[in-house]
């Protein structure tokens, strides 16, 4: 420990008080300081001295006090109300803070030693910590150097900027692991604080780290390996030229106070599933410059045979559905007799003929009417998750190389333009796979980290899902295989309670007013949630197991480049005709069979007026309800529109 007294600035700026109603506690003091002192504000670290030792306290609930014993003293002292009179004398009044201890020493007079104790606080002087005070008050000195990682900046009222760090052990495991930060949309955060720690561990931890990220809204995560500032000079005009707005001084000079560089993550690489047509990449990141780290993503049937009840309705799986299902993985799929959603409706087909002809209604003890209905589920699969999951075969190399996860990577993986069914699917089987791998340390980094944003609806309170479950026994177990969630949700009420409890660093931005009121924020006074109502950008509320009370703090802006910047930079490439002709064909009818081959050679040398009267004939004439297909009206239209037959 370091002397005391280097904890301690000069300038007393407030007593001790205790009363009969409001004694001092080991948990709790109070002291009053003048009523004109504007120095002094809720969150604020103060240490008050006595012949005993030292305490430091929060901040909060401060009060104003005067000796007028009503309101009507007052109101007779203004000539009995009279508003434009002033009273003959002003009431003596004094500002009293509450002050949450974070933490006690005490002095030994005889030894001269300094011990930590639980008592309460004597009457006497209070002044403002030094940094060194602070980061006392704060426990760093039980996290060892290596350990610390720049969690935020924290502001006295003196005007001291002080640097807060958290204890890996806690962040990554073992000790405790799991971060979740909760916050309405936009005005939170959220993400951008995500960002700013995953520099800071990157820059201070010595451990190797993987990150995998779930970007589930518009570009927010899709240009992480861009700067915010660029060093370019030609970069930095084209920013300029486009109104991107970079980090001003003040914010560079909190990364040189946190000791990070203000640098871009350097090895992002990006995964995005097809669009509908099988063939363009359903993400907005598609300019030619910037699409090189942006590979695709496909599943067939073999890597989806597993989630099957994820994919159909709950009540089209019974007992009879789930033992053919098993039948089919087990004796089909897994044998490779069948590896392609096409060579299963074939394969059915086959048998169901066959039974029908011969008049029989068992196939190996399951029922003719069961092979049926799992035909029709089975086989509908891929136009539930289009783009995702294709109809043919798919090879080992289509998927998302999880396994080749090295230190300081960030896989970011874009399901924005998914539907519900196909982005859960996409949670459950990325995060299944990365339990086991690390679970059989068939990973090359210690600690992999998911960040899934909205997790109120991946891991509701309410209800009970593959998924869900997944995630609860990450934040149950994942502390002792380096398996680290970082989760983001605008309420956290809604999370589930267990995902919750395991997790050992929270923060809170500014919050809802409806939210607020729920059960997990009953530990905060109610100044600390008037205060959570109001927050700027940039700052958080911030609980960690080394920390007696939370804090306080302020973070930079990410050293990356917005996702909404990033496209205004790099716009995403048009789609050509072919793209938005077969778009607003499948907007017209979902489950339309369009060969996009044959749609192609149809197309071919037409102009955009050309393509744009055949598209308003098909919305004139293609009838839902009616007897001819989609791609019937459709010829139709080219060889009204070209005079061209088949």
């Amino acid at each position: 420990m370091d002397d005391p007294n280097l904890y301690i600035k000069p300038g007393v700026i407030g007593k001790v008080v205790a009363t009969e109603s409001r004694p001092a506690t080991a948990a709790e003091f109070y002291f009053w300081t003048r009523s004109d002192n504007l120095a002094i504000e809720v969150g604020s670290i103060v240490v008050a001295t006595s012949h005993e030792g030292m305490t430091f306290g929060l901040l909060d609930e401060p009060q104003r006090y005067s000796d007028l014993h009503s309101f009507m003293d007052d109101y007779i002292a203004h000539d009995f109300g009279d508003v434009t009179t002033d009273a003959p004398t002003a009431p003596p009044d004094v500002l009293v803070f509450k002050a949450k201890v974070l933490r006690t020493l005490v002095l030994d007079p005889v030894a001269g030693s300094w011990s930590e104790r639980m008592r309460p606080t004597p009457p006497g002087n209070v002044y403002f910590p030094t940094p060194q005070g602070i980061e006392f008050a704060m426990y760093a000195d039980r996290i060892e150097p290596e350990r610390r990682i720049p969690a935020g900046l924290f502001s006295n009222s003196d005007g001291s900027t002080t640097p807060i760090h958290i204890d890996e052990e806690f962040l990554l495991g073992m000790e405790g692991a799991h971060l979740n930060i909760t916050g309405v949309s936009g005005l939170a955060t959220k993400t951008s604080y995500i960002e700013f720690l995953l520099r800071s561990l990157f820059a201070h931890s010595r451990r190797s780290i993987a990150v995998v990220c779930f970007n589930v809204k518009g570009p927010d995560l899709l240009f992480l390996d861009k700067p915010n500032v660029p060093a370019d000079p030609a970069l930095r005009a084209r920013y300029e030229a486009h109104g991107v707005k970079m980090m001003p001084e003040e914010q560079l000079r909190m990364y040189e106070a946190l000791g990070l560089p203000p640098t871009p993550f350097e090895q992002v690489h990006i995964f995005a599933p097809y669009k509908a047509d099988g063939q363009t990449l359903n993400t907005t990141r598609t300019h030619p410059e910037v699409s090189g780290n942006v590979r695709p993503f496909v599943w067939g049937l073999k890597d989806v045979i597993g989630d099957i009840r994820t994919l159909v309705g709950r009540d089209d799986i019974d007992e009879k559905a789930d033992a053919f299902l098993a039948f089919v993985r087990d004796r089909w799929v897994q044998k490779e007799e069948v590896l392609s959603f096409d060579e299963l409706e074939l394969k059915l087909n086959t048998i169901i003929e066959d039974l029908e002809d011969r008049e029989v209604s068992q196939y190996h003890s399951h029922h003719l009417a069961t092979l049926r209905k799992m035909r029709n589920r089975l086989v509908n699969i891929p136009a539930r998750c289009p783009g995702l999951i294709t109809r043919g075969r798919v090879s080992q190399g289509d998927d998302i190389p999880l396994e080749q996860l090295q230190d300081r990577d960030i896989f970011v993986i874009d399901v924005s333009g998914l539907g519900t069914t196909a982005q859960d699917l996409v949670f459950q089987k990325v995060i299944g796979r990365l339990s086991r791998l690390k679970e059989r340390d068939e990973l090359p980094v210690d600690h992999v980290i998911v960040f899934v944003d909205e997790l109120n609806k991946f891991a509701p309170r309410q209800g009970e899902t593959p998924l869900k479950r997944g995630l609860v026994e990450i934040s149950a177990r994942g502390r002792y295989i380096g398996f680290v969630l970082f989760g983001a949700q605008q309420f956290r009420s809604k999370v589930d309670a267990e995902v919750i409890g395991n997790t050992a660093t929270s923060l809170y931005g500014r919050m809802d007013a409806e939210e607020i009121i729920e059960p997990p924020y009953r530990m905060f006074s109610e100044t600390v949630k008037e205060k959570l109502l109001s927050l700027e950008k940039g700052e958080l509320l911030l609980r960690h197991p080394h920390f007696k009370q939370p804090i306080w703090v302020r973070f930079p802006v990410p050293p990356v480049l917005r996702g909404k910047d990033g496209l205004v930079l790099w716009p995403s490439r048009r789609s050509n005709s072919i793209e938005r002709v077969y778009d607003e064909l499948k907007a017209l009818d979902p489950s339309a069979e369009i060969p996009v081959e044959e749609m192609r050679r149809r197309l071919d040398a037409l102009d955009d007026e050309a393509i744009q009267r055949i598209l308003e004939y098909v919305r004139r004439k293609y009838n839902p309800r009616g007897i001819i297909s989609l791609w019937q009206v459709f010829k139709s239209g080219v060889r009204a529109e070209t005079g061209r037959g088949d």
